[in-house]
């Protein structure tokens, strides 16, 4: 606790964002000579010539004006596909309301909508940003859509576009395509807003089908508690009438039928993962987190929890990240993904429903003021959705709407801008670039290659890949099938060439430690080791640590869970220094599956570090040979332009300490030696074994 007060007092979270990788480049000039031995992912990571081009950037804001509320994000758009939030800003505006339909803006509303844009152009102008706003259901379904139109426009100079439901389904899709990465699944996408609710169903980056219901929750609300929700007056108080909760839940359901959802959704080829968007979903998901934390408390069955911000309540922001480590007692809660099942759905619909009165919702753990009532309809239409479609599961996006317009947006407004597909990847090498001059990223990137190097060949050379493949197939079925899987797995080693020692081998508990890691997880550990060194930016003495404390508090690792999150920041952590141990508070805070995981990750990670010692890229490969519990490390020198090898020997001296970690995790005997210099242009360990390889994350 005092160390990350300490370094939150040296490193305030601004400095997260306003780091300027340029600046850090040229204070450390001198650093070395790395840059001469880049590798092709490096120089592919840095540009042309391996130097980090400092990107153009534009400052924007979007606007969205929605039923209940409005939001506005403020971001500093950059040409690599990314985009950095610099502020954001929301007004419970409630345009319509009634049961009619929303077919009016009623002049308070109006009034109230004028008063949040001119507040919201006040925070852009302060940015200097240009603004964009977009309007949903209750403009677009208002008979006096182009009276207010033209109000806005004429108070406050703000152009507001008026977008259809399709649309407005679109750009959801690529919002969440920001923050979540699904974009090689069929993902989808279900944003329940005041008015009305978005569906899309897309894939790689392409809204396959898009459905725009006039159902939302704040009229859903209405038509449970039988009167009107006026949000300009305090202390209102709404009491559910069970009657009209049965009568709005099968009007509701009819509507869901006769909207044909189930069949769009199946003759467009169904979907693999759901996602949900904006404050129904994520006040659902927060409020179910809580219970499950409470459960856990009292003993009671829901566990497992895996919302993101779990610890917290009200609005849903994320505890985790903004508090600084250490100054509150810590919870397992806080590396959990928000996210939530469709039997805890149900439970939190019987909850809310059984909360008869505004002060009894008020109570719920979770809920914020400004959802207390709106969540009435938020939550029963989310379990109808459920049901129709037959969800199981719902993962939740941080983005929507409003980053979706932004993204569709920078095309304008950066003519460089490139969109990615690849979230994770940019956005770990988009933290690195900020914290890291050019020559040390290139650097990490090789420790990358080398670490997944180790963590193939260890699979390969044993034939622990045909045990991933078994157990693959064997998840999820009984004990006799991982026991299957394991006998499979050990008979594909013993061909091999390792013989009954090697099938030995691979019946211990150690090395199916290192078969049940998947691809997902060897991309934790290489995020690390591009990450590894950012600590140096606050200083050389600890790096680790302070890289550990900059990857866990910083908001730009967009696509991963709050727990990979946490592995990732352990990781760098534990590059170095201290071997990782059982008795920190942080690694006892990971389950034990993923604890017993980061030990076979980290103890590769220190040998993949301590194999670029220089940071000059002396070690091409490294070449991993077994015999039942006996690991050779083979590694290959760069060759020079002479034709000798490059001088490895701190390289080797580094490594031969680190391997200790190693041979205790995987209880083998490791022996590593210096192999014949890499023919020339090799940068692959698979060349020379004569295997296919595994493609990394940063190894493209």
């Amino acid at each position: 606790g005092t160390y990350a007060r300490h370094l939150a007092a040296m490193v305030p979270r601004a400095a997260l964002s306003e780091a300027r990788p340029d600046a850090i480049a040229l204070e450390r000039a001198g650093e070395g000579a790395a840059g001469a031995a880049d590798d092709g992912a490096a120089s592919a990571a840095l540009g042309a010539g391996g130097r980090a081009e400092p990107e153009r950037e534009r400052m924007v804001a979007a606007i969205d004006m929605g039923t209940n509320s409005f939001h506005m994000v403020i971001v500093r758009c950059l040409e690599c596909g990314r985009f950095e939030v610099v502020d954001q800003l929301k007004e419970p505006v409630r345009l319509g309301g009634g049961t009619g339909g929303f077919s009016v803006v009623t002049p308070a509303g109006e009034q109230r909508a004028l008063a949040a844009i001119q507040r919201f152009q006040r925070a852009a102008d302060a940015k200097g940003a240009q603004l964009r706003a977009v309007a949903t259901s209750a403009v677009r379904e208002a008979h006096n859509r182009d009276v207010f139109v033209r109000q806005v426009s004429e108070a406050t100079g703000v152009e507001v576009e008026v977008i259809s439901g399709q649309e407005e389904a679109r750009l959801i899709y690529k919002g969440v395509l920001q923050a979540l990465p699904v974009h090689e699944q069929r993902a989808l996408c279900i944003d329940i807003g005041g008015g009305s609710t978005e569906l899309v169903l897309g894939h790689r980056g392409e809204a396959l089908e898009t459905a725009s219901l006039r159902l939302g929750h704040v009229g859903l609300t209405e038509l449970c508690v039988g009167e009107q929700l006026r949000s300009e007056e305090a202390g209102c108080s709404y009491t559910i009438v069970d009657d009209l909760v049965r009568e709005t839940r099968t009007a509701v359901a009819n509507a869901l039928e006769e909207a044909n959802l189930r069949s769009m959704v199946d003759e467009a080829g169904s979907f693999e993962v759901v996602v949900g968007s904006s404050g129904s979903a994520a006040t659902i998901a927060v409020m179910i987190n809580e219970m499950r934390q409470r459960q856990q408390e009292s003993g009671g069955s829901g566990g497992g929890g895996n919302s993101k911000q779990g610890g917290g309540s009200g609005s849903g922001k994320d505890a985790d990240r903004g508090a600084a480590p250490g100054s509150a007692p810590l919870t397992s809660g806080e590396l959990t993904d928000l996210a939530f099942s469709r039997a805890e759905l149900e439970e939190l619909c019987d909850v809310v429903l059984g909360a008869r009165t505004s002060s009894q919702r008020s109570k719920l753990a979770g809920i914020s003021e400004k959802r207390v009532d709106v969540i009435i309809g938020g939550v029963l239409l989310m379990r109808e959705l459920f049901r129709c479609l037959g969800i199981e599961h719902m993962r939740v996006s941080p983005y929507a709407l409003r980053e979706g317009v932004i993204l569709d947006w920078m095309r304008s407004v950066l003519p460089a801008y490139t969109p990615s597909d690849d979230i994770r990847r940019t956005s770990v090498l988009h933290v690195a670039r900020r914290f890291v001059p050019e020559t040390r990223l290139g650097s990490s990137l090789r420790v990358a290659r080398l670490a997944r190097q180790l963590a193939d060949g260890l699979l390969e050379s044993c034939g622990l890949g045909q045990v991933v493949a078994a157990m693959s197939e064997a998840r999820g079925g009984s004990e006799g099938g991982k026991a299957g899987a394991r006998k499979k797995g050990a008979k594909g080693g013993k061909e091999k060439g390792g013989g009954s020692d090697t099938a030995a081998a691979l019946q211990s508990e150690e090395f199916q430690e290192l078969a049940a890691i998947r691809a997902n997880d060897w991309e934790l550990m290489e995020a690390a080791a591009v990450l590894h060194s950012v600590g140096l930016f606050v200083a050389h003495d600890g790096f680790h640590k302070h890289s550990w404390y900059l990857i866990k508090n910083n908001d730009h690792l967009q696509g991963y869970r709050a727990l990979e999150v946490e592995t990732i920041a352990l990781l760098a952590r534990y590059h170095r220094k201290k071997f990782p141990s059982p008795k920190h508070e942080r690694l006892r805070l990971l389950p034990p599956a993923a604890r017993r995981k980061f030990m076979v990750m980290a103890s590769i990670l220190r040998v993949a570090v301590a194999l670029e010692r220089c940071h000059t890229g002396a070690v091409a490969n490294v070449h991993v040979l077994q015999e039942g519990t006996k690991v050779l490390l083979v590694v290959t020198p760069r060759r020079e332009p002479g034709g000798s090898g490059a001088d490895v020997s701190l390289e080797l001296w580094a490594a031969r300490h680190e391997i200790v970690l190693l041979e205790r995790v995987l209880n083998c005997e490791c022996t590593i030696v210096e192999g014949n210099p890499a023919p020339a242009g090799e940068d692959e360990s698979s060349a020379a074994a004569g295997r296919p390889r595994r493609r990394g994350l940063f190894s493209s």
